[in-house]
């Protein structure tokens, strides 16, 4: 063992998470960054999963992907080759990257380039769609594929001309502690952090080339949605996160992640390993005429914010989100984040919170904590329509099951040689 102690290990993990210098670099093409995605493949999200264990939107994402990028002219073609294992499924996790929902991204999405220049690991994240019918919730009607088609012609290119004019790119860490203090906790809640980085890129995409006509489409585009922001935050905390992984000793949640089946945890000393349980179904707030018996099974890569310490670990910084996820009221975030606390061995004094009398967002889950305690992290979290093509339905809470942990734990004291 490098270290004398595994707590000793987790607080080398905790500085690699401190120390780390986010930037968001750029806005390309996913196969021009992800190799594995030159031919017919797709990511998804959560540990690797197949066809036949998708959830129904997620297999819905992966018909509107295959249609988009050409591959089938009908959704009968395109559901016949996936069904008969024409295309390659790929975590997300595995390349460096992620994807919200049901994280389906193809070689010509636009992804977003962040860097953490502390450890010069890079991760990628899809652009975010905005509400309504999206290809994340399941949707893939023409709406959706022309929606896609503009993002890869008009939008990434437009956010790729305007970031290289930044010198270093954007520094992320200052636009998300800007955030935090207007309300954010970058799971449910981007509306700050959205609004900061349209106040940000909007000089450069004036000077970056586009017709007036582009630069009215996508400002317009950038100002409508509120969520943003959350696929540049989930790359971000998937560079940070695998840069604390970097450390092979200790007992600290380095990935959090749901494929609508299992979801599944890393861990510090535990490697590229996953540690799985059956997913939970989130609970929540239903938009009307919807209830939990219209719900699809917890899936999405968003839960990255979790293993960084925000989205639900951060409740307390977000009282505007507690009644949409249906957990109450003020009391009650405050609670959430006090119960969070108890399984984190620190505070990210780079994220204070003025509504938690200025302490940093919960930092480092610790495997061994959870397990004691029986308290499982909070995921913040949207709510899918258990049918493709219904999009969302709800926002609410889900759990980590603690199966996840136990194996983990398990793992842990076998390769310590301690006996459970």
């Amino acid at each position: 063992m490098q270290y004398k102690t595994i707590d000793e290990a987790n607080q080398a993990v905790i500085q690699h998470i401190t120390a780390s210098e986010p930037f968001l670099l750029d806005v390309v093409p996913a196969k021009s960054v992800i190799s594995e995605l030159n031919g017919k493949a797709l990511l998804h999200s959560g540990p690797p999963t197949v066809w036949e264990k998708m959830p129904h939107p997620m297999q819905g994402s992966c018909i509107g992907a295959a249609l988009f990028e050409g591959w089938a002219a009908t959704e009968e073609e395109a559901q016949k080759m996936l069904e008969n294992g024409e295309v390659t499924f790929i975590s997300a996790h595995s390349v460096s990257a992620v994807g919200p929902m049901g994280g389906i991204t193809s070689a010509n999405m636009p992804v977003v380039v962040v860097e953490n220049k502390a450890s010069e690991k890079r991760a990628y994240c899809n652009l975010n769609e905005g509400i309504g019918a999206v290809l994340r919730f399941g949707a893939y009607n023409e709406e959706v594929i022309n929606r896609l088609n503009w993002m890869k012609d008009v939008l990434g290119p437009a956010l790729s001309k305007s970031l290289k004019q930044i010198d270093g790119g954007m520094n992320v860490n200052v636009l998300v502690a800007k955030a935090i203090t207007m309300g954010d906790e970058f799971h449910q809640r981007n509306i700050a952090a959205s609004a900061l980085f349209l106040r940000q890129i909007v000089p450069y995409l004036i000077t970056s080339g586009i017709s007036e006509k582009e630069l009215q489409e996508v400002t317009k585009f950038l100002a409508d949605n509120d969520q943003f922001f959350l696929n540049i935050m989930m790359a971000t905390a998937k560079s940070v996160m695998d840069t604390a992984a970097i450390e092979t000793e200790g007992s600290i949640v380095t990935a959090l992640a749901r494929n609508g089946d299992q979801f599944g945890i890393k861990v510090s000393g535990l490697g590229d390993q996953w540690f799985t349980a059956p997913v939970n179904t989130p609970d929540g707030l239903y938009f009307s005429g919807y209830s939990s018996e219209d719900a699809t099974p917890d899936m999405g890569d968003s839960a990255i914010t979790e293993a960084y310490g925000v989205g639900g670990m951060a409740m307390v910084a977000a009282p505007g989100v507690v009644r949409f996820v249906g957990t109450g009221g003020f009391n009650d975030a405050v609670n959430t984040s006090d119960e969070m606390r108890e399984i984190c061995i620190a505070n990210n004094n780079n994220l204070q919170i003025p509504t938690w009398d200025f302490q940093g967002a919960c930092l480092g889950i610790d495997i061994r904590k959870v397990v004691e305690t029986g308290i499982t992290p909070v995921i913040n979290t949207g709510i899918a329509h258990k049918v493709a093509g219904n999009g969302q339905i709800g926002a609410g809470t889900v759990r980590v099951p603690l199966g996840c942990f136990e194996k983990a734990l398990e793992a842990l004291a076998e390769k310590y040689g301690v006996e459970v």
